[in-house]
């Protein structure tokens, strides 16, 4: 979705009518290396991964890692996949709202990264994950709204199937039978329809949302996806809705403290762990919050080191990478939220 046009359109209809595809200046560039800031975000808990007997989350620390991403760059693809601590970063927008074709392998560690082919073409907002195996994206917008499935295959990126229909903005998410597609724009719709697909080729219908909705938080954890937010009409959303990954059933099962669209979300401990955002269409938020889902309840979680939305995260070990996004102008920089236990 073009920046220009979400600025220009924030006090009126905002996000309602844009296309993801048009072009518009990007924020001011960021070139420095960060200093490893260190912030502790929570009060102390048990060492462990299971939630304590007091019911208290993991002690959070987030910090800015002291390298960054090659440029600038976000609404990228960000795939844990290769080895310990590497991931792929694939797609993005970045300097002058351009979409790009390329995919980085990254060292998580120390920041190292090197070339992991091309797209077959350029594209933002798409959304990806491991299917056989094989680095999988799906969809995303670029000259127009996309319905492409690219994989790695044999060293290069091939195009091996599509959507039923074009979508940028969308969640994807893997199940023990393949992935599931949730929300997204399609140039005018949000489509309700979630989709299952177990080999990037064939898609079927496994359930429907009750609103469409874009640009939404969305985590699996055992048999159930939480899809968090999102944004709709130009405007973010509070909405919280549960899909069943086996059947495809979609239930709301509450609400978030205040609307957001854009964030981040990895689960950890049994808890959601929710990590910046869009509180509105124009307004880029740091707070981090716990959503508990045994008891529906939400918990303050600290801060992030700066506000991010739209920034790729990928989760390792007791450790989740933010891999740029927007403060609102593009950025190059990495936070590192790690946990106790």
């Amino acid at each position: 979705m073009s920046r220009r046009l979400r600025g220009a359109a924030a006090a009126t209809l905002g996000l309602v009518s844009l296309c993801a595809c048009t072009n518009g200046p990007a924020g001011p560039p960021s070139t420095a290396r960060s200093p490893a800031v260190s912030a502790p975000t929570s009060r102390a808990a048990a060492p462990t991964t299971r939630p304590s007997a007091a019911g208290r989350p993991p002690a959070l620390t987030a910090r800015v890692l002291p390298w960054r991403l090659p440029r600038p760059l976000s609404r990228s693809v960000a795939i844990r996949y290769g080895g310990p601590r590497t991931a792929l970063l694939a797609g993005g927008l970045g300097a002058g709202d351009r979409s790009t074709d390329q995919v980085l392998r990254i060292d998580l560690g120390t920041g190292a990264t090197r070339r992991a082919g091309r797209l077959v073409e350029p594209l933002h907002d798409s959304a990806g994950a491991v299917l056989d195996g094989r680095p999988t994206v799906v969809g995303g917008g670029g000259a127009a709204e996309l319905d492409g499935v690219e994989q790695l295959r044999h060293g290069g990126w091939r195009t091996v199937g599509h959507l039923p229909g074009a979508r940028s903005d969308l969640s994807v998410v893997g199940s023990g039978s393949g992935l599931l597609v949730i929300g997204g724009y399609d140039g005018v719709h949000t489509p309700r329809a979630v989709l299952r697909t177990r080999d990037g080729a064939r898609f079927v219908r496994a359930g429907r949302l009750p609103l469409g909705v874009r640009y939404a938080g969305v985590v699996r954890t055992g048999r159930w996806v939480w899809v968090l937010g999102g944004e709709v009409a130009g405007r973010e959303l509070d909405e919280l809705l549960r899909v069943d990954s086996r059947t495809g059933h979609v239930r709301s099962v509450g609400r978030l403290p205040q609307p957001l669209g854009h964030e981040a979300v990895a689960a950890v401990a049994g808890r959601l762990l929710v990590m910046g955002g869009r509180t509105a269409p124009t307004t880029v938020t740091d707070r981090m919050s716990w959503y508990d889902p045994r008891t529906h309840r939400w918990r303050r979680a600290g801060r992030l080191p700066y506000p991010v939305a739209d920034a790729p995260a990928v989760a390792e070990g007791r450790h989740v990478y933010l891999l740029g996004g927007e403060t609102p102008g593009f950025t190059g920089q990495v936070s590192e939220v790690t946990w106790s236990g």
